[in-house]
This record gives C-alpha cells, structure tokens and sequence, in this order.
C-alpha cells in the first residue's frame, strides 16, 4: 500500500468539495432569493432536502470515522497482546510499535473515507441543481 495514495485521495476529495460546495450555496442561495419572500413547493423541499442531506452526510462520516478507530484500536490491542505473550529480540521493534506505525500511517486514507459521503452528495447536487438551471 503506497502511502501517497492515501494523501492523493485525500487532497482530490478535499479540492473536489472546496470547489464545488460554494457553487452548490450559490445555487441554493439564487433560489430562496428569487422566491422573494413566498417559497414554492420545489423550493420548501429543496430546503427540506438541504438539511436532511447534512444530517445523514454528518451521521454517515461519524460512522466511518467510528469504524476506522475502532479498527486501529484493534490493530494496536493486538500488537501490543503479542508483545505481552512473547519476548522482542533487542534492535527488533515490537508487534506494537509496528501496528501503531501502520495505523498512523492509515491518517489520510482514514480521512479521504470519512469525507466520501460529503463528496458525493457535493458532486450529485452541483450536478442536479446545474441541471436545473439550464432547463
């Protein structure tokens, strides 16, 4: 597993979502305007739409970010139980050490999963709300 793919995936989602979130607000932000005052049902749902899709985005990142440190608590608990069970030889590292490492190396893949959700429901509205607008 090459390191720098987990920074390169990481750095595409965040430049993806930096990118085209402000594009989705401006959008957003056009049609409440237009409607002056007096929502139209397209526009009630649009805002009802907003809000539940930042809830479950929220939700679906917390549970990928539960389920990566869960899994790095598991690799250090079994690293370290290995070293409790057998003797390191001097100038060796430990089963711990070594878990630990990888774990800490996982960061930015741990964190590209955790902003997929975000990304996508970016990307899908960027392209449903560029949709309407040509129509």
């Amino acid at each position: 597993m090459n390191p720098m793919t987990d920074w390169w995936t990481l750095a595409m989602r965040c430049s993806d979502i930096a990118f085209q979130a402000p594009t989705v607000m401006q959008q957003r932000m056009a049609l409440l305007s237009a409607s002056k005052g007096k929502l139209s049902v397209a526009t009630q749902r649009e805002t009802s739409r907003m809000v539940t899709e930042k809830l479950q985005a929220a939700g679906e990142m917390q549970w990928v970010m539960w389920q990566n440190v869960l899994t790095m608590q598991q690799q250090w608990l079994r690293g370290w139980m290995s070293t409790q069970s057998a003797a390191t030889p001097a100038g060796r590292r430990s089963a711990a050490a070594i878990a630990w490492h990888r774990t800490a190396r996982s960061a930015p893949g741990m964190a590209a999963r955790a902003l997929a959700p975000m990304q996508r429901r970016v990307t899908a509205n960027a392209k449903r709300l560029g949709s309407k607008k040509r129509r």
